[in-house]
């Protein structure tokens, strides 16, 4: 994939609250201005829309996603600049969410609070059963 990093577990930040009035993206201003965003440690890369394969790994869990929580989904600092938001709302998202812009990627919904954290929790349920299913097949 697009990280060489070696992970050995998942794991996810708290969901945090974040008020983005002044933001262009439509989509955000559909919500008030409220997100809700979580980091998911050293896994920076893998939703970006650029490359074929992280692409489609992005793809395929954001509608995991919107099939199970019948929802429109995700986005995350990945696939930025893009849904109205630039670089600099990512650095913004990535610093409040308690994400290392370096080795982490921040999810962000547009949701409420709690189902953004059953998506957290979902989300990281199955990264960490891909992650396990990697190890096994070595």
């Amino acid at each position: 994939m697009a990280t060489a990093r070696k992970i050995d577990e998942v794991s996810a930040g708290k969901v945090v609250s974040l008020l983005l009035p002044a933001v262009s993206s439509l989509i955000v201003r559909k919500n008030n201005g409220v997100a809700h965003c979580f980091s998911l440690r050293g896994l920076a890369g893998l939703f970006r829309k650029d490359a074929p394969d992280t692409l489609e790994f992005g793809r395929r869990h954001c509608d995991l996603i919107k099939k199970e929580f019948d929802c429109e989904g995700f986005f995350t600092t990945d696939e930025l600049p893009r849904y109205g938001l630039d670089l600099d709302d990512g650095n913004y998202l990535h610093l409040h969410s308690g994400a290392d812009p370096d080795t982490d990627v921040t999810v962000v919904t547009l949701y409420t609070r709690s189902m953004a954290i059953r998506i957290r929790d979902r989300l990281t349920q199955e990264l960490s059963n891909l992650l396990r299913e990697s190890h096994e097949r070595r």
